[in-house]
């Protein structure tokens, strides 16, 4: 009951630790009042997601995109929010007791036995802005494996950066280096017959190569695209 007890412990504090880490802070009164009124909203107490969203796409209409402190803030503030937006578009967060619950059954799940013939295959590293290598996990937000060469895959990743396999995920290859998608690469496709067709979607376009990622193309260049998904 003791070893059961201190497990629960660990595993909140993870979870908590977790969530605490991923938080970034808000900069001082004095700067958001200098900030375009997207990040004022969203910087304010309780603000409607919904409308910080419409202010964002309108700025971003008419500015160009560039990647800010405060661009990020509003990406892990979004994502963060979903689970809790009521149909006005406010968070509404749960109660202690709630959370509690929440945080019980995760518990569980994750301390149950299973099988499981998965492992982590790749990409690992990451690339910053500047092209240095960053120090942070690779996190994939769009996959595609080519149908008629199944061992050629390609992800999109969370820095921007688009990465190729030629050995079904046994190692990877940065083939977007110094590409702008002007946010995380949402989206990719390959061709289905062409493993050197392929396609990638971000906030600035969806891009194009054909010559499986050596060069590539803005073919509908777009601010603010927001792509999440190519056929």
């Amino acid at each position: 009951m003791m070893r059961t007890s201190l497990l629960l412990t660990f595993f909140l504090f993870c979870i908590s630790g977790i969530t605490f880490a991923q938080n970034l802070k808000k900069p001082s009164s004095y700067e958001i009042t200098q900030l375009p009124a997207w990040a004022q909203l969203m910087y304010s107490e309780n603000p409607s997601v919904f409308e910080v969203d419409a202010l964002y796409r309108s700025y971003f209409q008419e500015h160009d995109f560039i990647k800010t402190y405060h661009t990020q803030y509003y990406k892990r503030w979004r994502r963060s929010a979903l689970p809790y937006l009521n149909a006005a578009g406010f968070i509404q967060k749960p109660s202690d007791d709630e959370q509690n619950q929440i945080d019980r059954a995760y518990v569980r799940k994750q301390t149950q036995q299973k099988s499981s013939n998965w492992s982590v295959v790749g990409p690992i590293t990451n690339f910053q802005e500047g092209l240095t290598q960053g120090s942070g996990q690779t996190n994939v937000y769009s996959f595609d494996q080519c149908l008629n060469s199944p061992n050629v895959c390609y992800c999109g990743t969370e820095p921007g950066e688009v990465y190729k396999s030629m050995d079904a995920g046994a190692n990877w290859t940065c083939v977007s280096m110094a590409l702008d998608f002007g946010s995380g690469v949402t989206a990719v496709e390959v061709d289905y017959s062409n493993p050197n067709i392929v396609f990638a979607g971000g906030n600035k376009g969806v891009f194009r190569s054909i010559d499986g990622g050596n060069t590539w193309f803005n073919v509908l260049p777009n601010s603010n695209f927001g792509v999440n998904e190519l056929f």
